[in-house]
């Protein structure tokens, strides 16, 4: 017997919008929303609106930073040497407006990384400066050192300025804040109200461990901080650590209900505390629950939904329990892939609308039937499934997300290759290499009506990268990039214009072809071939520490008939023989080039990976080995 399972689609949780619908790139640095319900974002080519219906193209800029002013109903944006913002006129016409101009000095402002609002006009951003624009006039803080980011706080404006700490805007004037210095070199990311009203910072000493989770306690004053070592009490006094019974906590619950009990999550399960005036006492432990709990949710009736680490979810009705002994057992429902998980590692359990979800490691699933748990008995519980949602992926039809489909060359003739490498480490060059993809794909579709050269390709790339990283050149920030060429070949004049990151480009020529400008030329033993070495610029599409931002540069290379093009990634030349354990390195891969050009491109890709697997042996390969070459017929 089977079930046949409708669901009501028609209004999905998350509605994806691509290029397709709003004509400009796909890569959304900003995002806000207006009183009458209007979305505006900013990307690297424009400043958008969507009234719900359609999207509309405001402003050609490259946007960084944008801002609901909740004071005056006011949209603000920053972007690159611009900021500005949305004038609605009586029509109900939005159109935006450059603020620069009204400057008497308006070159060079720079990123603009941040725009906020207090009761004293509205502040925009940059490394350099902090504007004021009120009353149709400007106010302006110069930078000692450099700006990094900007917090808005109950109508007072603090900036962290690195070499320095916080700054405090009073009076039109920046002063220090006391305490502050142990940020001259450390990110701020958030600033809480307290700090604010109390204008000074303590430097707590805190124990250097793993800490999984921060929870604040009713009177709003005390952290309590999830650790390896298990519950550490934080205050502005310093911090102690107050439960040493059990290790890895990763979690402190709330109840929703009643001041006590918390509840905490460790590797073996949950147990029950109360805090209160500083004292803290262990109230009883779930005793037949045995499994590492990463998350807890409460329901309605204080009841909890655990998401353990590899056991599925638990649903424990804990609203019936007084935990007055150590151990307490506790009715339990236990959800598991024959309910409909998946899997049952890594299910996070989180609240949508009143709805129920769990992130999965295979996408996001729901209960079969919307309803509401804390009124169901436990038998019925024990019943419910869960399903799907349904997939949509705006690049699905490419695969996993990684675009993989060729471009196709434009009415001009134009032709785009790319060859790319990850750096850095591997979890993040994943990330890097799924962001590569979709960077440059956007980049190149849109590239065919805004910008063809590939050291402006590259320059886009950079500014996305840095932005999406959040990348200013700070030390103990990422500082992960791409090595990467890139070449516009154009089929009718056959001209090539190349820019690479720390990535060169090959091209194997007839020896009596005219030299390449900043070229290195390489002879083969038959002298019947030669082959050229066109660096690139010396750092990645990214930040690199030590190296000065600059433009990437555009090498222009004329081709003839019977060239060969060649890109490749650093795989090949790293890769370690069996023999002595060095690398192959570039001086022999371009030897293989030359001594194979008389075979046909097939026969040199076959050749080239017998070459490979002679120096390499039985040892295993140590990287991903892309060599891409194309002759000119």
């Amino acid at each position: 017997m089977s079930q046949v399972i409708r669901l009501n689609y028609e209004h999905p949780l998350i509605q994806n919008f691509t290029s397709k619908e709003f004509t400009l790139e796909n890569l959304t640095w900003g995002a806000t929303q207006d009183q009458l319900g209007n979305i505006y974002t900013v990307n690297g080519a424009g400043l958008l609106k969507y009234d719900g219906n359609e999207w509309t193209i405001l402003a050609h800029i490259t946007g960084i930073s944008i801002f609901f002013d909740s004071i005056s109903k006011t949209i603000l944006v920053g972007s690159i040497n611009n900021f500005g913002y949305i004038h609605i006129n009586d029509q109900g016409v939005s159109s935006y407006v450059s603020l620069p101009d009204k400057l008497k000095q308006n070159k060079d402002i720079g990123y603009v990384w941040d725009c906020f609002s207090t009761i004293d006009g509205i502040f925009f951003l940059t490394e350099n400066k902090l504007y004021r624009y009120k009353n149709g006039n400007f106010k302006i803080w110069d930078s000692k050192n450099k700006f990094h980011t900007a917090f808005a706080v109950d109508n007072k404006v603090l900036i962290r300025e690195e070499g320095k700490g916080l700054l405090c805007l009073e009076k039109d004037k920046l002063f220090d804040n006391e305490g502050s210095e142990t940020f001259a070199e450390k990110r701020v990311d958030f600033i809480g109200k307290d700090l604010v009203e109390k204008n000074q910072f303590e430097n707590i000493d805190f124990t250097p461990i793993q800490v999984w989770h921060l929870t604040v306690t009713d009177n709003g004053n005390t952290l309590l901080a999830c650790t390896a070592k298990g519950i550490y009490e934080i205050t502005k006094y310093g911090s102690k650590l107050i439960c040493a019974e059990y290790e890895n906590i990763f979690t402190v619950y709330k109840s929703k209900l009643r001041p006590n009990p918390y509840y905490a999550s460790h590797a073996k399960g949950v147990f029950a505390f109360t805090y209160e005036n500083g004292k803290f006492t262990i109230a009883g432990e779930i005793s037949n629950l045995n499994s590492a709990i990463l998350l807890i949710f409460g329901d309605k009736k204080g009841n909890l939904l655990l998401s353990s680490q590899s056991d599925g979810i638990f649903y424990a009705e804990t609203s019936k329990v007084d935990f007055n002994s150590k151990h307490t057992d506790v009715n339990l429902v236990h959800f598991t892939e024959e309910s409909g998980l998946p899997d049952l590692k890594l299910n996070y359990i989180s609240e949508v609308n009143g709805e129920l979800l769990v992130l999965t490691v295979n996408g996001l699933y729901k209960f079969e039937k919307k309803v509401e748990i804390s009124n169901l008995s436990l038998t019925e519980i024990s019943k419910l499934r869960f399903v799907k949602y349904p997939e949509f992926n705006p690049f699905s039809k490419y695969g996993d997300g990684q675009i993989y489909k060729p471009i196709k060359p434009d009415k001009e003739g134009n032709l785009y290759i790319t060859s790319t490498l990850k750096s850095g480490p591997q979890a993040l060059a994943t990330y890097i290499k799924n962001k590569k993809k979709w960077l440059f794909q956007s980049y190149v579709i849109i590239s065919k009506n805004i910008i063809n050269e590939p050291n402006e390709i590259l320059n886009r790339m950079r500014s996305g990268i840095t932005k999406a990283l959040k990348q200013r050149g700070e030390s103990g920030e990422s500082k992960d990039g791409m090595a990467m060429s890139l070449v516009h070949i154009n089929k009718v004049s056959l001209m090539l214009d190349y820019a690479g990151a720390n990535n060169p480009l090959h091209i194997v020529c007839d020896k009596n072809k005219p030299d390449i400008k900043n070229a290195v030329l390489f002879s083969g033993d038959a002298d019947k071939k030669i082959l050229f070495e066109i660096k690139g610029n010396k750092f990645p599409v990214g930040i690199h520490m030590g190296t000065p931002l600059e433009p990437f540069i555009k090498h222009e290379i004329q081709l003839v008939q019977g060239d060969v093009v060649y890109m490749f990634s650093d795989g090949y030349a790293d890769q370690f023989d069996a023999l002595l354990a060095k690398k192959l390195k570039y001086n022999q891969f371009t030897k293989f080039i030359l001594e194979s050009m008389f075979l046909t491109m097939e026969e040199q890709k076959i050749y080239l990976q017998q070459k490979l697997n002679e120096w390499q042996g039985d040892i295993e390969q140590v990287d991903d080995v892309l060599v891409m070459g194309v002759r000119i017929v």
